[in-house]
């Protein structure tokens, strides 16, 4: 009875060990979630089904899923939400704040407002459950382990329209991936190596297969020390672990290799290795010193520094980091200024780096250990004076008593003239509206102001952004001429959140955080909306010095374009008559974009929404003022946006608006400070109006979901207008109309794949009408072409054609198991293809549209016999069809290749080797190369090219590398490096010597030698 009882209890443990973890709040249900998880080498979907209402979903989804993936790039995403992609996100979190390389992406599915008439007044509201979220064609990744995908549900917008969530995920879901079938697990717990007690703090774990480089993770409970790694194939696995700060021994714990490795031999082994000793890692601790820079003995509080008491600072922040001899940055941390001359630090772990992929060290998941450490410490407003370097020549020490030295740096005190170009008179920016546009809204000139500092060298020393725009678009220093400014180096106030070119400056991404200005050279350049600076303003700066610059800035040109609606002739492309906006009662109204160009280059674009009552619309005319673009804060910061003014040129000038077309390029001449009015004429395009019949088995069909359906005009195969639908269930006809692309509520028409189509109308041609196939229980697809000729601008032409639903094979995938007590499981992302059609597996359960016809029908999944069944659809019907697929004998192998090392000395005393891939050169941008060796240290053991340094002398170095595609070993190789000397004692002859070694080793591997049987 207790045997009994103890196999229920073991098979339920199995179970739930390897199913996906569901808050028990139950928002949503998560597909795939049962079974092994993905396998190494497959592709798939994962379904998200939203079961409570909310206004956004945001899903932060491991970066291993999506990587290398473009940000808004929204191509994978299909969400029945919202088919208007302008409301989709995916934001790649590595390339902002706080720059963590292995940080997840963050998908974001927005319910667009709702405009409420009579009034047409924007309204958000919660969407109506159940919706769903489907990620198309995602990667398995190439670690096995478990990982988690946090989904936060907002239930309210902001003022400004914006989602609101919450700070606690609503649901966290644990999604397991598996190297290969019947997957084996190791587990223990990780200890200190002195004390022998239980490590209860973040840790990470890897089990690396000591000759194919394939790799699995595990977290450890912070509350236990305990870990599993999951996943594992048969192999020979190296353990690697480290921790970060544990509070009872005040350590963090470096990356440690067990001293033994651990061999899985059987097929669901489940391997504990009871206890795993970590070495302690090192703490370097000591404070820094601010001194009066002058006299280098005087020690000061920072904010009672000259420059920063003068301009009033009450805070401040510093920055302390370890960088390694790789350059990387191990341990770090930020503090809150308490405004003393003398300020601690302790550094154990790189603090802010939450996120780990391999190796942990430079996380939080790591400390470190020994080694020779540069010392690195930033602050606004002031540099470090002393360059410290620190050698460690153990674990568990704790380096103290250092003493960084700090001055403040210099002060660029700046002031920014407003000129009238033709007078040289100084003149306001309100001043300058009145003069040019004869209005004084203090809105067209001036705005928010960037200002930079650039040394000699062309690098970024200093920067000041000057926030003077307030909510209604006046400008503060509407009625001054002239602006103050200083610049004192970086602040973390803006830069941490710079993006794209203005990364530096972050943290912890590339140093320098926050600094001073050294003495040097500068140039200042400015930028404001309407002006361009006249001058080279230049200044030289002494170290802790104080220099005067003044830029001066001169009015540039301005445009008032006034666009027109018109008929046009019959059977012309020439205007016959102005005509009522088309679109003037739509609800939203679109908006209208004139577009200016110089050279071939966007110089910005004033916008309008063609609403009676805003400013410069009338039933038949719209008139547009520009100066320039007065970027907000935001756009500045993260997406580098400048201000802009117009210079003198010949300008094309592109109006958009939807349902209208230009006939005719218009191009103007701008003089210096002009104001020069152009008028561009819009003609009324061309509309298709369509009705469409759903079709199934030659009779009518009636959705049985909600569907968004999208309606394409295209000519000559480019996509001009689009029409989505929301068709309702139940529906077996709808209507569109296409006019042209209408960004409903927003400029713009979102493509899936993230590509903007600006508002516009249909020309004249003869288009191709196409519904591309849609549906998720039923498809729908057209089967024949629709053309709709349009001979003339202002007209519609009306059309009817049939779309069919298609047939579908539904069914479970399950394989075959060897794992005890288990015989056939569910198998995720099995491969489905009939006739280069595919679709992918969830938890098992599967479904494939296809439309009539007869099908062989392949089932393939790595580790497993493909099987192939013939089956005939006659129709649009629902086809069952399970299958069990048999686990492969022997094991498919690995492809083979030809993989060699290239290796360089740059008589610095380190070396560089590369990775090449000779006759699988297709596959090297997928490939992934693991380096190892019996000596010496790497400045990364991955990437395609490394450096190499020998830390000790002796006879021989051995390196090796793996390459690794898709999870699999291709290929492996290394290389034998002989009597080389240290780069503490270099020797020039050894150039003659290592010419020599440019070595290529090439192993064609056998099927199956270098699988993960090994």
């Amino acid at each position: 009875m207790k045997r009994g009882r103890l196999i229920i209890l073991l098979v339920f443990l199995l179970t739930v060990s390897f199913m996906i973890k569901v808050d028990e709040y139950k928002a949503l249900e998560f597909s795939p979630s049962k079974g092994w998880g993905m396998f190494f080498n497959t592709t798939g979907n994962i379904k998200i089904n939203i079961t409570e209402p909310g206004v956004a979903v945001k899903i932060e989804v491991p970066r291993e899923f999506l990587e290398g993936k473009p940000e808004n790039d929204t191509s994978f995403l299909y969400s029945d939400i919202t088919r208007d992609y302008y409301y989709y996100i995916v934001i790649d979190q590595s390339r902002h704040y706080p720059y963590d390389e292995n940080a997840p992406y963050i998908i974001e599915v927005l319910n667009p407002p709702v405009y409420i008439q009579p009034n047409c007044i924007k309204t958000f509201f919660n969407f109506t459950p159940p919706k769903y979220i489907l990620m198309k064609n995602l990667k398995a990744p190439r670690i096995a382990g478990l990982y988690n995908f946090s989904i936060y549900i907002a239930k309210k917008v902001d003022v400004n329209g914006l989602p609101i969530y919450p700070a606690k995920p609503s649901n966290i879901v644990t999604v397991p991936v598996s190297m290969r079938e019947d997957p084996s697990s190791i587990s223990g717990y990780i200890v200190d190596e002195i004390t022998g007690v239980r490590i209860k703090a973040k840790g990470v774990v890897y089990a690396i297969e000591v000759n194919t480089g394939v790799m699995a993770r595990a977290y450890v409970n912070a509350s236990t020390g305990f870990f599993n790694l999951t996943g594992l194939y048969k192999g020979t696995y190296r353990i690697e672990a480290s921790a970060g700060y544990f509070q009872e021994t005040g350590y963090a714990y470096a990356l440690t290799e067990a001293s033994e490795p651990v061999i899985i031999n059987n097929v669901a082994q489940k391997i504990n290795i009871g206890n795993l000793s970590l070495k302690r890692g090192n703490i370097i601790s000591g404070e820094i010193i601010y001194l009066d820079t002058f006299n280098l003995i005087d020690e000061i509080q920072p904010l009672e520094s000259p420059y920063l008491k003068a301009l009033g600072f009450k805070g401040l922040n510093y920055t302390v980091e370890v960088y390694d001899e790789q350059n990387r940055i191990v341990a770090s941390n930020i503090y809150e200024s308490k405004n003393l001359s003398h300020e601690p630090f302790r550094l154990i772990t790189r603090n802010g780096t939450k996120h780990v992929g391999y190796s942990s060290v430079g996380t939080e998941y790591a400390g470190f250990g020994p080694g020779v450490y540069t010392l690195k410490v930033w602050v606004f407003g002031f540099l470090q004076r002393n360059t410290l370097s620190i050698t460690i020549t153990g674990y568990g020490i704790e380096f103290s008593n250092v003493k960084i030295q700090l001055i403040y740096g210099g002060l660029i005190n700046g002031t920014i003239r407003l000129f009238n170009n033709q007078t040289r008179n100084l003149e306001s920016p309100r001043k300058a509206e009145q003069l040019t546009f004869g209005t004084s809204t203090g809105t067209y000139y001036g705005g928010n102001i960037v200002i930079k500092a650039y040394n000699e060298v062309g690098e970024l020393k200093g920067l000041t952004l000057i926030n003077a725009t307030y909510s209604n678009g006046t400008i503060a220093y509407a009625d001054e001429a002239t602006i103050k400014f200083y610049i004192l180096g970086f602040s973390e106030f803006y830069n941490k959140t710079y993006s794209g070119t203005w990364r530096i400056g972050s943290y912890p991404g590339p140093s320098p955080w926050d600094s001073g200005l050294p003495e040097g050279r500068y140039e200042v350049k400015v930028w404001i909306r309407g002006y361009i600076q006249s001058n080279k303003a230049i200044v030289s700066l002494s170290t802790g010095g104080r220099s005067s610059v003044t830029v001066d800035m001169v009015r540039g040109g301005a445009f008032q374009v006034t666009v027109i609606s018109m008929h046009s002739r019959p059977g012309t492309r020439y205007p016959q008559a102005e005509a009522h906006w088309r679109f003037l009662n739509l609800c939203p109204q679109p908006y209208l974009r004139v577009y200016f160009y110089r050279l071939g280059v966007e110089e910005g674009f004033g916008e309008t929404q063609l609403k009676l009552g805003f400013p410069g619309v009338t039933e038949t005319r719209a008139k547009i003022n520009f100066s320039g673009d007065n970027p907000s804060i935001k756009s500045i910061i993260y997406d580098g946006v400048i201000p802009s003014a117009l210079r003198e040129g010949e300008y094309l000038i592109k109006v958009y608006t939807y349902g209208y077309i230009q006939a005719n390029d218009v191009i103007v001449y701008l003089y210096s400070s002009q104001l020069q009015s152009a008028t561009v004429i819009l003609l009324m395009g061309s509309g298709i109006n369509g009705t469409v019949t759903l079709i199934a088995n030659e009779v009518f069909s009636e959705l049985t979901e909600n569907a968004f359906i999208e309606v394409d005009a295209l000519l000559n195969e480019n996509l001009k207008g689009v029409d989505v639908v929301n068709v309702s269930k139940g529906s077996s006809v709808f209507t569109f109309s296409i006019y042209g692309f209408y960004g409903k509520g927003h400029f713009f028409y979102v493509a899936p794949d993230g590509t903007k189509w600006p508002d516009y109308g249909l020309d004249v041609g003869n288009y191709t009408v196409y519904v591309p196939e849609f549906g998720f229980e039923w498809k729908y697809m057209q089967k024949k072409l629709v053309y709709a000729n349009i001979q003339d601008l202002g007209v519609t032409v009306g059309i009817h054609f049939s779309l069919y639903r298609l047939g579908k094979i539904y069914g479970i995938i399950k394989g075959e198991a060897k794992t005890p007590f288990i015989n056939y499981i569910p198998l995720v992302w099995a491969l489905i293809t009939a006739d280069n059609i595919e679709a992918y597996s969830f938890d098992g359960d599967y479904v494939i549209h296809l439309p009539e016809g007869e099908y062989n029908v392949e089932y393939s999944y790595p580790g497993y016999e493909a099987q192939t069944i013939h089956i005939s659809i006659g129709g649009s019907f629902a086809i069952s069809q399970d299958i069990i697929l048999r686990q492969a004998t022997p094991t498919p192998s690995f492809p083979t290749a030809s993989l060699t090392i290239s290796l360089k000395d740059n008589s610095s005393g380190f070396y560089i080797l590369s990775a090449n891939l000779l006759n699988e050169s297709s596959l090297e941008n997928n490939a992934v190369f693991l380096w190892f060796s019996n000596s010496g240290k790497f400045n990364s053991t991955i990437g395609k090219t490394v450096l190499w340094i020998p830390t000790d002398y002796r006879e021989e170095h051995e390196i090796k590398v793996i390459a690794i595609v898709d999870g699999k070993a291709l290929s492996s190789t290394s290389i034998k490096l002989l009597n080389i000397e240290t780069p503490e004692f270099p020797n020039n002859s050894l150039n003659l010597i290592f010419t020599l070694i440019i070595l290529t080793i090439a192993f064609k591997l056998a099927l199956g030698k270098k699988s993960l049987e090994k």
